[in-house]
């Protein structure tokens, strides 16, 4: 589900982006964006959270905010395509 159409980098769930960062994780090397969520977001996570999550989308609390991560294994680490 992933892919380079993009508007800006605002992507699936409405999702604005940041550039990715490069993570070493225990299996290799993985790139990373992170994005405030959004309602679009909220609503896909409360309907179907292993969909959301098999997308590639973390969601982690950090100092009471929360943060969307969306990991890839690509360098540019594509956004997945926007929803219509």
């Amino acid at each position: 589900m992933t892919g380079d159409a993009q508007v800006g980098r605002r992507s699936m769930y409405g999702l604005d982006f940041g550039q990715p960062q490069r993570v070493e994780a225990r299996g290799g090397t993985a790139y990373v964006r992170e994005a405030a969520p959004t309602e679009q977001f909220w609503s896909a996570w409360r309907q179907n959270k292993d969909a959301v999550k098999a997308a590639g989308f973390s969601l982690r609390k950090y100092h009471d905010e929360w943060s969307v991560s969306y990991w890839s294994d690509s360098e540019g680490c594509p956004l997945p395509k926007p929803l219509p």
